[in-house]
């Protein structure tokens, strides 16, 4: 029991475990890209992105979401406006 008594504290890592942080993540992913006038990615995208941290969630929302309008752009017969 005396090893118990000099335990301080216990951290959990939650994520996909005990909580499904799915739709804050993805929240926050998404208003984001929005603030950055960039297409919103989605939960079902955002999932595939989570677990390596958030700098690597950031950086992998960012690369699709510029390629994304990039596609969008040339669709519609735009240029890029990562091209200037």
């Amino acid at each position: 029991m005396d090893k118990l008594q000099a335990i301080r504290g216990i951290a959990f890592d939650l994520d996909g475990t005990l909580v499904d942080s799915a739709p804050g993540l993805t929240s926050a992913v998404d208003n984001a890209l929005y603030a950055l006038e960039l297409p919103v990615a989605g939960e079902e995208r955002v999932i595939t992105w989570i677990g390596n941290g958030a700098d690597v969630l950031m950086e992998r929302a960012l690369t699709w979401a510029r390629q994304e309008r990039a596609t969008l752009r040339a669709a519609m017969g735009k240029p890029s406006v990562d091209d200037h």
